[in-house]
């Protein structure tokens, strides 16, 4: 037992950070798949990852206003799917470039889990056993790789949580990089909410700009 934290910590530090994690990965290339006696070429990559966190913190309330502090483990998967494209409106500006793309979805459960666990965050809310993150992401070169445009979205389906970020790289030789992003994000979650909570600046829109060198 630790000591009580509180109801919506104010920062991010955390005391039980560490735990045991155990996980297994398992990748394959799937040039096509039959279905209903139709072949479908996919050329796609599909990657399965599966873990279990052994005994993992938790706030657990106690009753009139005191919380503990409780362990339970953790069990999940993640899997996404990666395939390259040459879509005609693309390639004919950008040399005949691939677009990558990759599709993922992440979820995990509470063992043991009961009501009374103080659970807040961009991906799972309080009552919540179970959290879901959907992502789609994209990526190309333009010009013999001297620009690089990625972008990708994201969204937690139990907190109601999403963002988006977009950059551009930009590489004019073999040294300089220089980097502009901007991210936004979006939640109906609040402290005043009854159910869900996320940090106040989980929402905040910024734009990155980066200046870098190789050697």
């Amino acid at each position: 037992m630790g000591d009580p934290l509180p109801r919506f910590p104010t920062n991010r530090a955390f005391r039980y950070y560490r735990t045991d994690n155990f996980g297994a990965t398992g990748v394959k290339y799937f040039n096509s798949v039959t279905l209903f006696g139709w072949r479908i070429p996919t050329k796609a990559t599909v990657r399965l990852e599966f873990t279990y966190k052994e005994g993992v913190h938790f706030n657990r309330y106690l009753g009139q206003g005191v919380y503990g502090v409780t362990q339970r483990d953790i069990i999940g998967y993640a899997v996404d799917i990666n395939r390259d494209w040459l879509p005609p409106l693309i390639t004919r500006f950008n040399g005949y470039r691939r677009v990558s793309t990759t599709f993922a979805m992440f979820q995990d459960w509470i063992l043991g889990f009961d009501r009374n666990l103080g659970l807040s965050g961009y991906d799972r809310g309080q009552g919540d056993k179970c959290s879901t993150i959907l992502n789609f992401s994209a990526s190309t070169d333009w010009l013999k790789q001297t620009v690089d445009t990625r972008f990708s979205i994201e969204q937690a389906a139990h907190s109601n949580f999403g963002s988006f970020w977009a950059s551009i790289m930009y590489a004019p030789g073999d040294h300089w990089r220089w980097t502009f992003l901007w991210r936004t994000a979006w939640s109906r979650a609040g402290p005043n909410s009854g159910k869900r909570w996320t940090e106040k600046d989980d929402t905040l829109q910024y734009f990155v700009f980066k200046m870098g060198y190789q050697f």
